[in-house]
């Protein structure tokens, strides 16, 4: 019952140990130069949202439940044609013009026997489209990797 009263080492760490730089100058530097390329070259970008936000598709209680269901899906082919060729012709912030351009446009075929709706829809959902443009919930930001800048440079330089 006396137990054991073996004392166990106590660990030293010796004073006045420095810290060698000489080891730790090639990491340092490889560490600024990743900082200083990411800084460089990762930019944000803004695109539009996968889906479109609260307001953009026009249903109305006064419509049968099959036009409210092809004016959801007209609205979400128009919010694709936006991000598929609009977004990259008209940047976040920027006005879109009066008049619909002929790339705002659907296929009277993707929607049968609603051809006069589907001529009808175009300059209403890019009405819609001109409201909610500029509002922040229709973007989603992201940070990419972006060389235009140092290319532009170059090309100047050379």
């Amino acid at each position: 019952m006396g137990g054991d009263n073996t004392v166990e080492p106590q660990l030293r760490i010796p004073r006045g140990r420095r810290i060698d730089f000489h080891r730790l100058r090639l990491p340092l530097v490889l560490a600024g130069v990743a900082l200083l390329l990411a800084y460089l070259f990762v930019r944000p970008v803004a695109r539009l949202a996968d889906g479109p936000p609260a307001g953009f598709i026009d249903t109305r209680p006064e419509w049968a439940a099959e036009r409210n269901a092809a004016e959801s899906r007209m609205a979400l082919a128009y919010w694709e044609r936006a991000k598929t060729v609009l977004q990259w012709q008209y940047v976040f912030g920027s006005e879109l013009p009066e008049q619909p351009p002929p790339e705002f446009s659907l296929e009277a075929s993707q929607f049968p026997g609603m051809a006069k709706v589907v001529a009808e829809s175009r300059l209403r959902y890019w009405r819609r489209l001109r409201k909610v443009w500029g509002s922040p919930g229709a973007w989603k930001t992201s940070y990419e990797w972006n060389t235009d800048w140092a290319i532009k440079v170059m090309k100047v330089l050379f």
